[in-house]
Order: structure tokens, then sequence, then C-alpha cells
């Protein structure tokens, strides 16, 4: 959740050209003009885990919370439900992808979904599966969104796309981070914990 946040932050106030260094010396306040989350709509795909810490956060700085789930048991009286996908998506000025992904299942954001996304925030730290990667390659280089942050990309792991992801990033506000979201050495601690908790009696010596 935290690096969720760190990424919405990062396109809305263009942290991209905003940092300086020795390559980027371009001491301009307009040039990095951007958008605050107080006031702002965002909308939250899947309210599992992540996305209640993530909605949680994102009342606390004053944003407009609307979430989509599959399941009819979750939910909070701080932040609106929507019906579908769709009408989530075309309410929201962010949007942001927290569901968890089954292996085998269709992406949950197909191309007229992210078409949907045309002139908004786009941000994607939960699976690169979950979205179809080639709509949403296609609208990025078209210039389409306002900016856009991926923690993950399809098939990590073997043949995929990353090139294209990285030159993505050049004149625009486009963000592409290493999958970290959950690589902090906290989050590494308790996953090892929570291994250990999960362990049967019977195989501890």
């Amino acid at each position: 959740p935290e690096h969720t946040l760190g990424l919405m932050l990062a396109l809305l106030r263009n942290y991209r050209v905003a940092f300086l260094d020795t390559g980027n010396r371009h001491w301009d306040r307009d040039r990095c003009r951007g958008e605050e989350l107080y006031g702002m709509q965002v909308g939250i795909i899947g309210l599992g885990r992540v996305g209640r810490i993530l909605a949680d956060y994102l009342y606390a700085l004053g944003a407009h919370v609307g979430y989509t789930d599959i399941r009819s048991d979750v939910g909070h009286s701080n932040f609106e439900r929507y019906g579908s996908l769709a009408e989530l998506i075309s309410s929201s000025e962010l949007v942001t992808m927290c569901a968890s992904h089954m292996e085998g299942f269709p992406p949950i954001m197909d191309r007229e979904h992210i078409g949907l996304l045309r002139g908004k925030y786009f941000v994607n730290t939960a699976r690169g599966e979950l979205v179809d990667e080639t709509a949403l390659l296609d609208l990025v280089c078209e210039d389409g969104l306002k900016g856009l942050a991926t923690d993950v990309i399809t098939n990590e792991n073997g043949p995929n796309r990353l090139e294209e992801w990285l030159a993505s990033t050049t004149g625009r506000n486009i963000i592409v981070t290493p999958h970290i979201g959950g690589s902090s050495h906290e989050a590494i601690l308790a996953m090892g914990r929570a291994a250990i908790d999960g362990l049967d009696d019977n195989y501890i010596a």
C-alpha cells in the first residue's frame, strides 16, 4: 500500500522530472506543476488487504475513494462501492489495481476498460496479467494517459515486454518499478514470520 501511494504521488507531482541531479538541472517549478490527491476521485479495483489499507491512507489524505470488488461482504461507509468496473473507471480521475490474480483467468481490464482510462492516471502494483497489456501499451503510445505507474508487467520471469515499457517512459509521465511493492525489510521479515507460524507443529524439531 505504501509503494502504491508513493507511485500515485510521484505521478501527480511529476517527480520524474522534478528530482534534480547532474543530468537534470532544470530549476523550473512551472515545468513540474502537478495535482493533489486531496479532493481527487480515486478508484480502487479490489478492496482486499492491500486495497483496504490503501483506501484508508487515501481517505486520510482527503481523497474521495470509490471501489469495486467481486465479493459482496467487503466495504466501508467511508468508501463508495460501484456496481461495475466500467462505472468505477468512468467516475475516477485516478485508478489503481489492487486485485488478486488467479492463474488461467483472463485480464480483469480488457481493451474496452482500458479505453475508459483515457485522460486519467493509472497505477498497477498487483499483477501485470490483470490488464490487457497490449491495449494498455497502445494507449500509452498514443499519449492517452495523464500518467501511469506500474510495478508489474505480464510474464515477469519469462519472455516479456519490458523493453517496450522502458521505451514508453521517454518524454512521458510513466514510471516503471521492478515489482518492489513488497520488497521492504519489514515486509520480508513479516513474510518469514508468517511462513514459520504456518508450519505444522509436527514439522518442528
